[in-house]
């Protein structure tokens, strides 16, 4: 998944600042946009839960074997 992130990131960046330079004849708005994302990442990764499992209760009841309990 961060792979594919990357790889389109990689395609549309070049192509998006070409644009934005020419449509505002101005480097500014295109460093503004990533700036934004940027810090909207770093925000966002303050609300991480890495204590917690990433397992959903009706996926794990589904997995468990007939016949014994769920670890849940």
């Amino acid at each position: 998944m961060m792979n594919f992130g990357f790889g389109l990131a990689g395609i549309v960046s070049p192509l998006f600042f070409g644009y934005m330079i020419d449509l505002t004849g101005t480097w500014t708005v295109p460093f503004l946009v990533p700036s934004a994302c940027f810090f909207l990442g770093a925000v966002l990764a303050f609300y991480l839960r890495p204590d917690l499992p990433f397992i959903d209760e009706e996926e794990d009841a589904a997995i468990a074997p007939a016949g014994q309990p769920s670890a849940i």
